[in-house]
């Protein structure tokens, strides 16, 4: 019998073992922003149905720029009435809120609402520099 002749290996070969385990590692990542994105828009959703004005970073317009949820972070809410319990719930999912303003809250208020929010400044419209 002749020996079998070798083929040459073709380069960037892998097996489905090693593309399996890349997918695993990737899907990791991938889904923690998914969910991350996902969270904000259902957050801005939910103020914006309550009458509440969001604006992101980086950019000029409280208008949602096309998937803004995936690539821009809130960064200020403007609020025009005393916010409910939801409203809270949904600014408290908000990751990179740095600015809630209020109109014409009491300082009762605007200190629970401090507490509820340690990373973010909190003031009414009145106490603006």
């Amino acid at each position: 019998m002749q020996a079998m002749e070798e083929k040459p290996k073709r380069p960037f070969q892998f097996s489905l073992r090693t593309l399996l385990i890349v997918m695993a590692v990737a899907a990791v990542p991938i889904s923690w922003f998914s969910y991350k994105a996902d969270r904000q828009r259902r957050a801005v959703e939910a103020l914006r149905k309550s009458g509440a004005t969001v604006a992101y970073r980086n950019i000029n317009s409280t208008t949602d720029p096309p998937l803004a949820h995936w690539r821009y972070r809130v960064i200020s809410v403007w609020l025009s009435r005393s916010p409910t319990e939801s409203d809270v719930a949904a600014l408290q999912a908000l990751d990179g809120l740095e600015l809630v303003l209020l109109m014409n809250e009491p300082e009762e208020k605007l200190a629970r609402l401090r507490l509820a929010l340690p990373r973010c400044r909190v003031q009414t419209w009145s106490t603006l520099p």
